[in-house]
């Protein structure tokens, strides 16, 4: 099977799993209705294997650096929002999906191994801003590397579920709405074919606005 967009195709996904937890395909669905082929449980079942195979991989890689997977990924996530310039434990909350108080114990031991740093702001003593250290940059820059070379590596059977999971997963969406709809009257004008298809294809295009990399953070932040 040829994968034309793989990094199009894995950040369609993993934006569907992260908008809101949202149901994949056509949003609320009655449960006695909505159903799944073997194709589709075994299309699931490949995908989530291999995205859960890149996770152990990045927790070992984690452990060799002698931190831990989730210390790791706040350190991304901070490093991500490099631009905002103002990192506040606020929305490294929000972007680690965590309460407050569960990221400022996160924040305290990394200060203690003296990778990051809070600053307090400068108009305003009272904010506090989170900044990586230089030594903290370092060896997240060896981390980010290691993960970015074992996706590409990886990305190709990523690749290969995913579409398999899209191509079932449209056909299933066009079976569970064609039972949930009435059938039309005698003469009347029949339904709009493909509608499953069509909703599933505006979901696409939000999707293809985000980077890999910030669709795949919110997989991450969504799959625990």
């Amino acid at each position: 099977m040829e994968i034309k967009n793989k990094n199009s195709l894995l950040a369609n996904y993993f934006s569907f799993v992260g908008l809101h937890r949202v149901t994949i395909f056509l949003g609320p669905m009655d449960p006695l209705s909505a159903d799944l082929s073997p194709d589709e449980y075994q299309a699931l079942a490949e995908f989530r294997y291999q995205i859960r195979r890149f996770l152990r991989l990045s927790e070992e890689a984690a452990e060799r650096a002698g931190i831990e997977a989730r210390q790791y990924q706040f350190m991304l996530a901070l490093k991500g929002l490099i631009q905002q310039k103002r990192v506040t434990i606020r929305d490294l909350a929000e972007r680690m999906q965590l309460r407050h108080h569960s990221v400022v114990g996160l924040i305290d031991r990394l200060v203690e191994r003296r990778l990051i740093e809070r600053r307090r702001g400068e108009n305003d003593r009272r904010q506090v801003y989170i900044h990586l250290t230089t030594r903290g940059d370092e060896l997240l820059r060896k981390l980010a590397l290691y993960h970015r070379g074992e996706l590409q590596a990886s990305g190709p059977a990523l690749a290969a579920a995913l579409q398999a999971l899209m191509e079932s997963g449209g056909a299933g969406a066009e079976r569970t709405r064609a039972k949930a709809s009435p059938a039309p009257a005698k003469g009347a004008a029949s339904s709009t074919p493909g509608r499953a298809r069509a909703d599933f294809g505006d979901m696409a295009k939000m999707a293809r606005a985000m980077t890999p990399e910030q669709a795949f953070e919110l997989y991450k932040t969504n799959a625990k």
